[in-house]
């Protein structure tokens, strides 16, 4: 594992990042409310590109793993748009909660039980707000 300060800081905000987002997602899902947040195509391609170079920049195989995913979640919203037949609706929202589930995965490792504490909280906090949101 890279010792490098930065890395290890982008870590512990991967974390908490994952469980916001994976809570978002499950909310999501359980409310009815569909995926969540897709960009439009053009800049869904944007986000491939940033993925990729995300990808190829980190050395911790979960941040490497989950901003692949990212990059292949965002060329399937891409893909109406180059031509590409029509996607399953879960589809993106599926690789949304993987991708969270890669960053939490980054982030967990060598944590306190405060941090993991607060993270697991992030993520109730995200899948009750999201409920509550979708349910008025």
């Amino acid at each position: 594992m890279n010792r490098d300060p930065g890395a290890e800081v982008f870590r512990r905000a991967a974390l908490f990042l994952g469980a916001g987002l994976l809570g978002i997602q499950v909310g999501a899902w359980f409310s009815g409310s569909g995926g969540g947040f897709v960009p439009p195509p053009a800049i869904a391609l944007a986000f491939v590109v940033g993925g990729l170079l995300c990808a190829f920049r980190f050395h911790d195989r979960w941040l490497r793993a989950a901003f692949v995913v990212f990059a292949l979640e965002h060329l399937i919203v891409a893909s109406p748009m180059m031509g590409i037949g029509p996607i399953a609706a879960w589809l993106p929202g599926a690789l949304i909660a993987i991708f969270a589930l890669f960053l939490v995965l980054a982030g967990v490792r060598r944590r306190s039980g405060g941090v993991l504490v607060g993270a697991a909280a992030v993520l109730v906090a995200a899948l009750v707000l999201k409920i509550v949101q979708v349910s008025r």
